[in-house]
């Protein structure tokens, strides 16, 4: 399935997808890992700085004006798919979705036509 994804966006996707599986998983997992990843010319037009934070873990920052016009379509193979799918599902089963995979949940699960809650339980 194909999808536009921000720069924002593929880079938190590139953080949901695992770095194990069967060596078929793997090699369409580099496929699209690749496919994600920033372009030189997004390089240097987005200018990012990616550094560690005091808990260890990764904080990246751009330039992002213009950047949802520079959306980049992505092809995912059903099984990379289901796995972005299944963990946004989980996240706003649970009530614990986070504000920015917002836009994520909006293009893999409700896109789909496959979410059936769409509104708050009341």
């Amino acid at each position: 399935m194909k999808v536009k994804l921000s720069v924002f966006e593929r880079f938190i996707i590139s953080a949901m997808l695992p770095n194990e599986g069967k060596y078929h998983e793997l090699k369409h997992l580099r496929e699209t890992k690749e496919a994600l990843a920033m372009s030189a010319d997004e390089y240097k037009q987005f200018e990012p700085l990616v550094t560690n934070n005091t808990e260890g873990k990764l904080n990246a920052k751009w330039d992002v004006v213009n950047e949802v016009i520079h959306e980049k379509e992505i092809d995912f193979n059903e099984w990379l798919f289901n796995i972005i799918y299944d963990e946004l599902r989980n996240l706003e089963k649970n009530g614990k979705l986070p504000m920015e995979k917002m836009t994520l949940y909006e293009k893999f699960v409700r896109g789909t036509g496959h979410d059936k809650q769409d509104e708050p339980d009341k």
